[in-house]
């Protein structure tokens, strides 16, 4: 995952504005933007009255307008003062020229694919971890999204959504090794009294070994993923955490049983996948 220092983030928003024009007036424009707050009950929505956004929010999205209109978020049919910032092999990060927040971006897939979130919260969580200094969100297709054909996701400076009081993050991996076997696996060791098999193919007592030896036997590897959200919404009253787990095990130990002859007993330790 590639983090995004502020200044990196910061210089290219700056220098968009300056090479952008229209985009420069956009931005301009919400200093013209009028808000209202309106109570209901508890809780406390904001409302803006923002006519240059009409553009982007009374977009046509039926099917015949999006088949007939060129996507506006693939390289080719952007305009060529709109530049990108690569966040990695995924997405990529633009200066919306149609803003509500005083930094708004967009952060469109490389690729062009429709608009869904399945699959794709991880991705949202490493982007508003790399982002630091802004909120991430989604708008789906039936939510307002001007461009449900090309998936992206939405990012507006810290402190524009009234009703989020904390929001944090959580990434971690890590690898965690088990080593649960005796250390007489790993050596060659004689007993007296145990039955051996000779030449013949006869058995009698002897000396010999107790184990089955393994020369390539290694450490059962645990690889874990954790993503986690704190969160708290409307002055504290609704909070709590997500959190999710995956892990893989590679060279699972497991004792099993192989064939005699070759070997002289009947179960060997082996990492298993």
């Amino acid at each position: 995952m590639k983090r995004l220092s502020r200044v990196e983030v910061d210089e290219f928003f700056t220098a968009q504005l300056a090479e952008w024009q229209a985009a420069a007036d956009s931005f301009a424009a919400l200093n013209q933007v009028k808000m209202k707050t309106v109570k209901v009950g508890d809780a406390t929505f904001k409302a803006q009255f923002n006519p240059a956004r009409i553009r982007s929010s009374a977009a046509k999205i039926d099917a015949a307008s999006l088949k007939a209109r060129k996507c506006f978020l693939c390289d080719e049919n952007r305009p060529a003062q709109q530049r990108s910032l690569a966040f990695d092999e995924n997405y990529k990060i633009l200066v919306n020229p149609y803003p509500i927040f005083p930094k708004h971006l967009t952060v469109p897939s490389c690729l062009h694919t429709p608009q869904t979130i399945d699959g794709r919260i991880a991705h949202m969580m490493e982007l508003a971890q790399a982002l630091e200094d802004y909120e991430v969100f989604y708008n789906g297709p039936r939510c307002g999204a001007s461009a449900p054909d090309h998936m992206h996701f939405q990012a507006g400076n810290k402190g524009f959504m009234p009703w989020l009081d904390d929001l944090k993050l959580r990434v971690g991996y890590g690898v965690t090794g088990n080593n649960n076997f005796s250390a007489s696996y790993m050596a060659n060791t004689l007993s007296s009294d145990t039955r051996w098999m000779l030449p013949d193919g006869s058995w009698a007592y002897s000396y010999g070994p107790t184990t089955n030896v393994n020369p390539n036997l290694g450490w059962e590897e645990k690889k874990e993923w954790n993503f986690g959200i704190d969160y708290s919404f409307f002055g504290g009253r609704l909070y709590g955490k997500f959190d999710y787990f995956t892990r893989d095990i590679d060279g699972l130990l497991y004792n099993v049983k192989v064939s005699q002859p070759p070997y002289p007993m009947e179960n060997q330790w082996q990492n298993i996948g």
